[in-house]
């Protein structure tokens, strides 16, 4: 995961001098059925509710434009659209199923998210040199905008921050459904629901 503020709005490692070619249109098209699936055209959109006493919300959407292939590896361009400069990222993922994101491809590479599943649970070190712990919790049922679906439930704990619970919603073949924090012993809480998506050619809702 890129830091804590990217995990809630809205998320977990290529040398520069290596040459790279883009692979849209020659790329094989692999339906990706894991709870982060990455192919060109796949976007999601997400109502995000900043909490700590703001009202309203924002949409905002991430939308993967394009594949570039570096060496053997496939990297997976993603814009967000609250970026005002539009500025891309990338993503990859290993051959365990682990998703690795950089800036930039001539930048260093971070864990974005390790591969989902009812047994994980990890502890990862941030940029900022904070620890985060992220462990399942349950499997839900969750109804947002989108539509219902079953989830894979998680829970974060920063090791820097003991006031404040944020959990996660991923369903499989999906994506990322639903973010949401706590405060505790206050009235404080946010987080982000998905609204709309296009994923792997089908639409939600």
């Amino acid at each position: 995961m890129r830091n804590k503020y990217s995990i809630m709005f809205s998320f977990l490692l290529v040398l520069f001098s290596f040459a790279y070619t883009r692979k849209s249109g020659t790329e094989k098209i692999v339906k990706d059925n894991s709870y982060l699936p990455l192919a060109v055209g796949n976007y999601w959109r997400y109502r995000e509710y900043p909490g700590y006493g703001i009202l309203g919300y924002d949409v905002n959407e991430t939308r993967v434009i394009d594949t570039i292939r570096v060496s053997d590896t496939l990297f997976y361009k993603l814009i967000d659209s609250y970026s005002r400069d539009k500025i891309a990222w990338f993503l990859y993922k290993d051959s365990e199923g682990n998703v690795w994101a950089k800036d930039s491809l001539s930048g260093s590479s971070n864990l974005y998210e390790k591969k989902l599943t009812k047994n994980l649970d990890y502890i990862d070190v941030l940029e900022d040199k904070d620890s985060v712990r992220m462990n399942f919790i349950s499997e839900d049922t969750i109804e947002v905008p989108a539509g219902t679906f079953r989830c894979l439930k998680f829970k974060l704990t920063f090791f820097d921050d003991t006031t404040t619970q944020y959990y996660m919603w991923y369903s499989e073949g999906v994506g990322l459904i639903k973010t949401w924090f706590e405060i505790k012993d206050s009235e404080g809480e946010g987080g982000s629901i998905l609204v709309q998506a296009r994923v792997n050619g089908v639409k939600y809702p």
